[in-house]
């Protein structure tokens, strides 16, 4: 069955990064949910009934949110910075004005890179990191 090698191997996958960040992300807690759903998908054959997939649909956004954010900015992570130094939407959080603000601050951050001299663009740097950062912290 396709559906279940598609979830085995991001199980796979996840289970080996989460295993990594050991007791803070509930490891063994989180393999045991994912076993557990896994063995559901053994039992599934075509056609898939309407119930299964509300289920499967519950299960995979009720997990994502309640289990796999535990894990969120606990992970070992390296983002590959961009060259040239431009936006992209890989960056994108989809909340407009941080998005908006992000863009600037890349805009802004490649102009000090180069003009490393010029003040004015350094302390402009420094006003819309200071903005922004207000702006994102009063979020939370």
């Amino acid at each position: 069955n396709k559906n279940r090698d598609v979830y085995r191997d991001h199980f796979d996958y996840e289970e080996k990064q989460f295993m990594a960040c050991g007791e803070p992300c509930d490891a063994d807690a989180h393999k045991k949910k994912h076993d557990i759903f896994f063995k559901t998908l053994t039992w599934v054959t075509n056609p898939v009934s309407q119930e299964y997939v509300a289920f499967a649909k519950n299960w995979l956004a009720q997990h994502i949110k309640n289990t796999d954010f535990k894990y969120k900015y606990k992970l070992a992570t390296q983002h590959k910075t961009p060259e040239p130094y431009i936006w992209n939407n890989e960056f994108e959080v989809s909340y407009k004005q941080l998005d908006d603000e992000h863009v600037g601050l890349f805009k802004i951050m490649l102009d000090v890179e180069h003009h490393p001299s010029d003040q004015g663009k350094v302390d402009k740097l420094q006003e819309l990191m200071r903005d922004h950062f207000y702006y994102e912290e009063g979020q939370f």
